[in-house]
């Protein structure tokens, strides 16, 4: 998604999130199980999958959170 958003847009930097924050999930993708990538314009692009063992509130806080500084890594400002 990451790389399709910095192809079609010439955006400097995009990230997208998916996953299962809850209530329901399933035994390859239990609550909490996210996928985040971070691409660039110059083809960089990191991808992560984290498992949150927390509720859906607080797992889509660690997210943005990380999806923040995954940011920052990329930006080399952290």
């Amino acid at each position: 998604m990451a790389d399709g958003l910095n192809k079609t847009y010439y955006n400097n930097l995009v990230f997208a999130v998916t996953g299962v924050a809850g209530p329901g999930g399933s035994t390859a993708k239990p609550v909490g199980t996210v996928f985040i990538a971070v691409s660039n314009l110059q083809s960089k692009i990191d991808v992560v999958k984290k498992h949150f063992d927390v509720d859906c509130a607080t797992t889509r806080m660690k997210t943005t959170d990380f999806v923040l500084k995954m940011i920052l890594n990329q930006l080399d400002l952290s």
